[in-house]
């Protein structure tokens, strides 16, 4: 889904004399409850005990009931009901279970969310499987502390067993668990991003998008493995006055080590520069401003302005196998002031909540985040996030689907809320008609010496 942009860290401000906090030393934890209490990437197997969430049996992949090809999506899509519907008249009822953004929503203007029965969809490939067993027994984080990045990962989540007698540990742990989330190993789509001020729908951007992982590099390894963990080149079309745009990113494990790298081509000028304000709370032009480079896919920049605490695990009220948003038009799906309800399907599913406060010393319009994470897949389901005097600022919701292609639940939506303005943003792969496609990415096209090579005056 749309741009994890991180950028370019100078060495010399990484680290303050006196605040870096090393990562404790953890016990490895054992890999075999992996096999049993535990699903193969982390989540407890169990449903829970009201049996409104389910027992994860293998999710959705090859062999399933509904499976009908990678191309394809599983009916349960298309024939459940929803269960229960929570809008202004009943929210109070549920305030446990939804995030402080949502419930603001239905409060504030008017938003409904339609409770549908929950299902454990979530599956990865084997060899995935086989990297985060692993992991278990190699990976920690960095001995700069855990806002800079973890290392001896490969190929899945680093940390599966979050050491949670340590929350400033376990919130890093689960933070570098969403970042490493699995989307493929290689894949391509066309994206958009639409805003809406008073209540009015401009698409601000469009862009095909190129991401390679090698981090899940199906024949790598952590022996072959150079710490390079994402690429990602987004080819900006829409609209005329961006038409030529291009941005690159590399992403990797250890930012203390080798800090995040963003370059920029835009049209008109010829020349390829390297763009480390493209990160953090600036605001984005791809979405006329009304969020920052650093809340795209819930968090995406470097985590070392933060502290990451466990908060705790809960069952919450999150967007889940929302696949039938990719089968209509962007003008079904955008309502005024929110996503259109009847379309978008909510689930009770169990999350890990964490917090992100300013390390001392840093500075962010975001002085405070909050960030509930789906314990299957990885991904940051929803996010509150705070300006500096504690109130509410922006609101996040994140749709997940069920991607036959890659396997496993990927994000492909997203919509921020700025709830002091009602302004808003919707942006990822937005049915244009543009397949989303795995397969294999050329290395080459990931190079600001192609990017300079093609650049036009």
């Amino acid at each position: 889904m749309k741009r994890r942009t991180f950028g370019l860290l100078t060495g010399a401000s990484l680290f303050t004399p006196g605040l870096v906090r090393t990562a404790n030393a953890q016990s490895a934890p054992d890999p075999s409850l992996l096999k049993t209490t535990l699903t193969p990437f982390g989540a407890e197997r169990a449903g829970n005990a009201a049996g409104t969430i389910p027992a994860w049996t293998g999710g959705f992949a090859p062999g399933a009931p509904d499976w009908q090809g990678p191309n394809s999506l599983p009916g349960f899509l298309q024939t459940d009901k929803p269960i229960l519907t929570i809008d202004s008249g009943n929210y109070s009822d549920h305030l446990d279970q939804l995030s402080v953004g949502v419930a603001a929503l239905i409060q504030k203007q008017g938003y409904s969310i339609q409770i549908y029965p929950s299902h454990r969809t979530h599956a990865l490939p084997q060899y995935v499987y086989d990297n985060i067993a692993k992991n278990v027994a190699t990976a920690s984080l960095v001995p700069e502390g855990g806002r800079f990045g973890y290392q001896n990962a490969y190929g899945g989540a680093p940390f599966p067993i979050p050491d949670t007698s340590d929350p400033l540990a376990a919130g890093s742990q689960i933070l570098w668990n969403h970042i490493t989330r699995w989307s493929g190993y290689c894949q391509k789509q066309y994206e958009q991003t639409w805003t809406i001020s008073g209540g009015v729908p401009v698409l601000a951007s469009g862009a095909t998008v190129y991401y390679k992982n090698p981090y899940y590099d199906p024949n790598g390894s952590l022996s072959t493995y150079a710490g390079k963990q994402t690429m990602i080149l987004n080819l900006t079309s829409v609209p005329s006055n961006l038409n030529g745009q291009v941005d690159l990113e590399w992403i990797f494990s250890n930012t203390a080590e080798h800090p995040n790298q963003i370059w920029e081509l835009l049209n008109g000028q010829g020349r390829v520069r390297k763009a480390p304000e493209l990160e953090f709370d600036t605001p984005s032009a791809l979405a006329n401003d009304i969020i920052n480079f650093d809340e795209y896919n819930g968090y995406s920049a470097p985590a070392y302005q933060y502290d990451w605490n466990y908060i705790a695990k809960k069952e919450m009220y999150v967007p889940y196998n929302a696949n039938r948003t990719s089968l209509i038009s962007s003008n079904d799906l955008i309502r005024p002031k929110f996503l259109n309800p009847d379309l978008v399907r909510w689930e009770l599913h169990r999350v890990w909540v964490i917090e992100a406060t300013l390390h001392p010393g840093y500075r962010n319009t975001m002085a405070r985040r909050r960030y509930y994470v789906d314990e299957d897949s990885w991904i940051i389901m929803l996010g509150d996030q705070y300006d500096a005097s504690n109130n509410l600022y922006h609101a996040e919701v994140n749709l997940t689907e069920i991607s036959p292609g890659a396997i496993g639940n990927v994000i492909q939506r997203q919509a921020s809320h700025n709830m002091q303005t009602g302004d808003w943003v919707v942006n990822g792969n937005m049915n244009s008609n543009v397949p989303f496609t795995y397969g294999v990415v050329p290395d080459n096209i990931f190079n600001p010496e192609v990017m300079a090579s093609q650049a036009a005056f």
